[in-house]
């Protein structure tokens, strides 16, 4: 993939914004004066993926004579799902496509196609005439999503109302669609768990995280 740096003085991408419109989203952006080809380079926005992930294959070139015929950049939303898009103004020099490379964030924005749910089910097992007892934690969602995402926490006495509010576990491993039933664990019988988002200002508004 054939590069170059945005020099500082330089005009990159700028207002990128998305559009929502039933079963589609459009992005807009102000063009660089001068140039009329762009690399459009999408990618799910939880990977967190940038510029050092680019190649010929993962990038698609759009031209300015698109943007006008659909008045911007359209794709149909086919699941929910956050994704990032990053506009990169491309030069044509010896007949070689150069991508201009912005890390200035101007040129990013963020495409929510919708807030999927998480469900999560706890369920006690209390042998007799023991002092512990196991705990099964089932969740249920309607996309993928990573085990960074979601924590539980563990607390004597009583149900934790926050993350902060006890002891803090992560997950062992990504969540898929479906049922994900987690291996048992085994705490006192006066200890309680319960499972929160475990970064609320980075996922807080991505996913609506309910007990079933």
């Amino acid at each position: 993939m054939n590069m170059r740096d945005l020099e500082s003085l330089e005009q990159g991408i700028k207002s990128v914004k998305c559009e929502i419109e039933k079963e589609k989203f459009v992005i807009k952006w102000q063009w660089a004066c001068g140039y009329d080809i762009v690399y459009i380079f999408k990618s799910k926005a939880l990977d967190e993926l940038g510029i050092e992930a680019i190649t010929k294959e993962n990038v698609k070139i759009f031209t300015r004579e698109e943007y006008r015929e659909f008045n911007g950049y359209v794709e149909s939303i086919r699941e929910i799902d956050q994704y990032k898009f990053m506009i990169f103004k491309a030069e044509e020099i010896n007949e070689k496509l150069i991508l201009v490379k912005q890390q200035d964030g101007e040129n990013e924005v963020i495409v929510c196609t919708g807030k999927p749910d998480i469900f999560y089910k706890i369920i006690e097992y209390k042998p007799l005439f023991s002092k512990n007892k196991k705990v099964k934690m089932k969740i249920i969602c309607d996309a993928p999503f990573k085990k960074d995402v979601l924590c539980y926490v563990k607390k004597q006495g009583n149900y934790p109302e926050s993350q902060e509010d006890g002891i803090k576990f992560d997950f062992i491993g990504d969540f898929h669609p479906g049922v994900n039933e987690m291996p048992s664990i085994e705490i006192s019988r006066d200890e309680f768990v319960k499972i929160f988002i475990k970064d609320v200002n980075r996922y807080g508004s991505a996913y609506n995280l309910r007990e079933k």
